[in-house]
C-alpha cells in the first residue's frame, strides 16, 4: 500500500459531499508523508524493550547491609527492581489513613465489643479460607469507618461483614459471595442490608482501598532479614494478636511490622542470645527505622502477649497453638527489659526526651 492510499483509507468516509476535501487530502498526502519521514529520520530510533537477566541495580547499598534485592534480581516473584520503591510508596501513604481515639465518640460501643468483632473476623478468615491480607484490610476498614462514623452495637457485626466482603473483593482472586457472608452472620442480616452497608462503607472511605497493611510490611522485612519460618510465624502471631488491641490502632503499620519482627527475633533467639544486637544494619536499611523509632510499640504488643486469655476471645491463640503454625503461641515470653537488653537503653531514651522537653520551655 502506498503512502497516498494509507491517507485515503484513513480519511475516506464514503459521502459525496466530502469529495472536494478528500481530493485535497489525496493531493497533499505525498507532501505530508515526506515531511513525516523527515521528522522520523531526525528522531533517535526506538529500541525494543529487552529484559536481560544479567542487568543489576546501579544504586549500591551500604557495605554492612546484605543486598537482598540484588541476590534475588532474577526472581520475578520478588520484583526486586521495584520492591524498595513499592514499600517506600506504601510508607508514604500511611499518613493518608489516620485513625484516632474514636471510641470516645462511639456512644454504643466499647473496646471489648471491637475485640469480639475482630476475633469473629479471624474465625471467618479461617472458615472462608481467604488470605491474611483480606483479614488485615477488613479490620483496617472497620477502624477507618468507625473513626469517621458512629454506629450502633446491633450493626457492628454487619459493618465487620461488609468490611471483610470489600476486603475479599480487593485481595482475593475468587472472593466469597454475598451468601457466604450472610451464612457466617447466621442469618442476622439479609442481602439488601449487607449490600447497603457495603455501599455506605465505600462512600465513607471515598473508595480508596489502597491501604498499607502491617502484614505486607512484615513479609518484606522478614524476607530481607532471612528470618526462618518459625520466627516469621511468631511475628505473624504477635501482629495478628494486636488486631484485637484497641491501643494499637493509631500506630504506623510499617512500625508495627518492625516491632513484631524485632520481638520475634528476640523471643526465638532464646535467653542465651539476649546479649546480641538484634536490629542490625540490614533491617534498618530495608525498614527505614532505627529501633528507637518504634520502641514505644514493643511494650504495647508485649502486654497483649502477657494478657490472660478470655474465654470468649481465644481464636488467635488457638490458631497459633496448632502445629501448622509451629505452635508459636506457646513460645516462652520475655519481659520488656529482656526484649531491649543490650539493644536499647530505655532509661537513657527517657532522659533524652525529658531534656529535650525542658529545652523547649527555655525558648
Amino acid at each position: 500500500m502506498t503512502d497516498a492510499s494509507e491517507h485515503i483509507s484513513g480519511l475516506e468516509d464514503g459521502t459525496a459531499g466530502d469529495s472536494r476535501r478528500l481530493s485535497a487530502n489525496l493531493e497533499a498526502a505525498p507532501q505530508r508523508s515526506a515531511e513525516l519521514q523527515q521528522r522520523n529520520d531526525q528522531q533517535p530510533p526506538i529500541l525494543p524493550l529487552v529484559v536481560a537477566s544479567h542487568v543489576v541495580p546501579n544504586n549500591p547499598v551500604p557495605l554492612d547491609v546484605e543486598d537482598f534485592d540484588r541476590k534475588n534480581w532474577d526472581d520475578p516473584f520478588q520484583v526486586s527492581p521495584y520492591a524498595k520503591d513499592i514499600f517506600s510508596y506504601f510508607q508514604s501513604r500511611e499518613v493518608k489513613f489516620p485513625i484516632g481515639d474514636y471510641m470516645a465518640r462511639q456512644k454504643n460501643l466499647t473496646t471489648g465489643m471491637r475485640a469480639l468483632l475482630v476475633d469473629w473476623m479471624v474465625d471467618v478468615q479461617e472458615i472462608l479460607e481467604v488470605h491474611h491480607e483480606a483479614l488485615y484490610l477488613g479490620v483496617k476498614i472497620v477502624d477507618l469507618y468507625l473513626n469517621r462514623r458512629e454506629i450502633s452495637k446491633e450493626r457492628l457485626q454487619l459493618l465487620g461483614a461488609a468490611a471483610f466482603f470489600i476486603a475479599c473483593k480487593y485481595e482475593e482472586h475468587k472472593p466469597p459471595g454475598v451468601v457466604d457472608f450472610l451464612n457466617v452472620c447466621d442469618g442476622t442480616y439479609n442481602r439488601e442490608e449487607l449490600l447497603a452497608m457495603e455501599r455506605k462503607v465505600l462512600r465513607v472511605l471515598n473508595f480508596d482501598l489502597g491501604i498499607p497493611l502491617s502484614y505486607r510490611f512484615l513479609r518484606r522485612y522478614a524476607r530481607c532479614a532471612k528470618a526462618p519460618m518459625p520466627t516469621l510465624m511468631l511475628a505473624r502471631y504477635i501482629l495478628e494478636l494486636s488486631l484485637m488491641n484497641y491501643a494499637t490502632i493509631s500506630f504506623s503499620d510499617s512500625q508495627m511490622a518492625s516491632a513484631a519482627l524485632f520481638m520475634a527475633l528476640r523471643m526465638h533467639g532464646g535467653s542465651g542470645q539476649l546479649h546480641q544486637q538484634t536490629w542490625n544494619s540490614t533491617l534498618i536499611y530495608y525498614t527505614g527505622y532505627q529501633l528507637a523509632e518504634f520502641a514505644q510499640i514493643v511494650p504495647v504488643l508485649n502486654a497483649g502477649l502477657h494478657c490472660d486469655e478470655q474465654a470468649d476471645i481465644k481464636t488467635i491463640r488457638r490458631k497459633y497453638s496448632h502445629k501448622i503454625f509451629n505452635e508459636v503461641a506457646k513460645v516462652q515470653l520475655l519481659t520488656n527489659e529482656e526484649l531491649f537488653r543490650n539493644n536499647l537503653d530505655l532509661h537513657e531514651k527517657k532522659r533524652t526526651a525529658s531534656k529535650f522537653k525542658n529545652s523547649e520551655h527555655a525558648f
